[in-house]
């Protein structure tokens, strides 16, 4: 994934199979997108620092996409019921063989973090994890300009 390349807009459903394309979110905002799965401990960990950053940038300008890399629907449901995730989660349940992982090399693992500008160019491919006080940083200062 190239810095200033343009993030696929390929649809993906949420647990009520309701589709999203990434396009609907860019528009007018900044786009955080969380690779994560059901099964990941470090993603799991991570959530509460997420909903943190969530949290404070609620008002302004970003929004904040999880795409799932479950393969099991029923896994997926239960961890975003069970870790109280109240933003988009979506996927295609195809896990790493999907088109959005595949495109983004996501062949390593997850937590994976991509920042995306209005434009839907691609700023950041590996992102810091939320925990580390840089997202924060990256995210005030994007919203500044």
């Amino acid at each position: 994934v190239q810095i200033g390349a343009i993030f696929p807009d390929l649809s993906l459903k949420d647990i009520d199979n309701k589709t999203f394309t990434f396009s609907q979110f860019r528009e007018k905002n900044y786009v955080l997108i969380d690779f994560w799965a059901s099964w990941c401990k470090p993603c799991i960990a991570d959530i509460s620092y997420l909903k943190k950053i969530i949290n404070e940038f609620k008002t302004d300008s970003i929004k904040f996409i999880s795409i799932s890399l479950d393969t099991d629907k029923k896994k997926w449901e239960k961890a975003i019921f069970a870790n109280k995730l109240n933003w988009l989660q979506v996927s295609d349940l195809v896990g790493f063989h999907g088109l959005i992982p595949t495109y983004c090399k996501i062949v390593l693992g997850v937590p994976q973090y991509v920042l995306v500008d209005r434009d839907g160019k691609i700023i950041n491919s590996d992102a810091p994890r939320p925990d580390d006080p840089e997202l924060k940083m990256i995210i005030n200062n994007l919203l500044k300009n």
